[in-house]
């Protein structure tokens, strides 16, 4: 079946998707926004955004996205984000392997992540979102919309994999339910350089 999300900043939305939020509450039809302590900061106004299953059409705009949201990172790392190495071929051979949700603002997609089957989890990867759509809730909405389609198709976990050289990414995968299990090894040289995440669904 076809995942359609609709998240909008205000109330009053009549649009047509299958589940519709108001930034951010995580479980489908809820209109409450995310402002516990600790919480995502989602008060930053946005526009209207839809969340829909990737196409093969869409590749092209998939590698900007990720190229735009991972230039930060650039040099940075050993060894390098494969994200920034991402091309239309390899994005398409993704979508053969699993899933891509994007959001799309005024029919421009801002932010996408990837998911696919690994035994029994479903492993959730290249979360990216353009700079100028962040702050907004964007990307929780992403992870959660990740979440909901575990739990429809029978997944009992999702897991993801973050650098431990950006500490605030791995917070923010906490403040998302996600415990740090372990530390993923550097296959040259032995050292732990990812932290492996996981997230028990309810």
């Amino acid at each position: 079946m076809r995942s359609i999300s609709c998240w909008t900043s205000g109330g009053g939305c009549s649009c047509q998707a299958i589940a519709c939020f108001d930034r951010v509450s995580g479980s489908r039809g809820s209109k409450s926004r995310i402002r516990q302590n600790n919480s995502i900061d989602t008060s930053k106004p946005v526009a209207q955004f839809v969340i829909r299953d990737a196409a093969p059409a869409d590749a092209e705009q998939i590698v900007e996205i990720l190229k735009r949201s991972f230039a930060e990172f650039a040099g940075l790392f050993d060894p390098p984000s494969g994200a920034l190495s991402e091309t239309e071929q390899s994005v398409l051979e993704k979508l053969n392997q699993g899933h891509c949700f994007i959001t799309v603002v005024e029919e421009s997609p801002a932010g996408c992540v990837f998911a696919r089957a690994e035994g029994e989890d479903l492993y959730l990867f290249r979360l990216a979102v353009l700079p100028n759509s962040r702050g907004g809730g964007m990307g929780v909405a992403l992870v959660k919309h990740v979440e909901n389609y575990a739990r429809e198709h029978g997944f009992k976990r999702v897991r993801l994999g973050t650098r431990l050289a950006v500490p605030r990414n791995i917070k923010y995968y906490e403040r998302l339910g996600y415990a740090h299990v372990e530390d993923g090894v550097h296959p040259a040289t032995g050292r732990p350089f990812y932290a492996v995440m996981v997230k028990t669904l309810a």
